[in-house]
């Protein structure tokens, strides 16, 4: 069987003729196997990419289309290694959430703005929890765009962090509550203000976390981010709506695909 590299860890991937089984290297040396599963379209196929590490054993999914490779961003995204962004033609379909599992989300947003010390803004609008990295390139558009601030008026946004891209968003993470509870401001207008900065800024507000004991602010990302897996919940932008409507990815922020 013929071994060939399979670069994962800028986004681009290889593309690999269609054959029973081709075994595939990750960063690290991470030995894979990528496996066809079927054919969506003429132009599209659907692989399976079991990824061993040790004694664990991984599987995800992967859609070839052309000449690119792309692979659904969940675990492996956590793991530190990035994906070019899944196509918006095939978007996973996401079941809303119950009305039980809704109230779990309620609760842990509510424990988490609490355990944090942070200001949480309640304007009487219908909220809409936005579950985000501060790394997410969407996320990052969304802010400059502008359609950060168009959602602000119709919702009361509820900022909740997800840090999936491994411990650099994790130490942004904290630092970013750190500042919300120092300067007293509400969290929604700090994440607004580090999505809306240009590097320099970035920069400037990490800086003011140089030094400073952020453990507290670890353990509650820490226990939001657990909660948030157990809902099921591991993609960033992702938009649940008050009636348990969940939409993932840049969207049009009207709960619809």
């Amino acid at each position: 069987m013929r071994k060939t590299l399979f670069t994962l860890g800028l986004g681009l991937i290889l593309s690999l003729p269609a054959q029973a089984q081709e075994q595939v290297f990750l960063p690290g040396n991470v030995e894979g196997k990528l496996t066809p599963l079927k054919t969506e379209t003429k132009e599209v196929e659907v692989y399976q990419l079991t990824v061993k590490r040790g004694r664990e054993k991984d599987t995800f999914k992967v859609y070839r289309i052309g000449e690119l490779y792309f692979a659904e961003p969940t675990a492996m995204v956590k793991r530190g290694n990035f994906f070019l962004p899944l196509p918006d033609s095939l978007k996973r379909e996401i079941s809303p959430l119950t009305e039980e599992e809704l109230d779990r989300l309620k609760e842990a947003a509510a424990e988490f703005y609490e355990e944090a010390g942070i200001r949480e803004v309640k304007n009487g609008k219908e909220p809409l929890y936005i579950v985000f990295d501060p790394l997410c390139p969407f996320c990052e558009k969304a802010a400059r765009e502008g359609k950060m601030e168009e959602l602000s008026k119709r919702f009361d946004l509820k900022f909740l962090p997800l840090p999936v891209h491994g411990q650099v968003s994790e130490r942004i993470t904290a630092c970013l509550l750190f500042l919300a509870k120092e300067k007293k401001e509400p969290f929604e207008a700090v994440i607004k203000e580090w999505f809306s900065s240009l590097p320099e800024k970035k920069q400037a507000l990490l800086k003011e976390c140089e030094g400073k004991d952020l453990k507290r602010e670890y353990l509650v990302e820490n226990k939001l981010s657990k909660s948030l897996e157990d809902l099921k919940i591991v993609w960033t932008p992702t938009f649940i709506y008050s009636d348990g409507k969940v939409q993932v990815g840049a969207g049009n922020g009207k709960g619809e695909d």
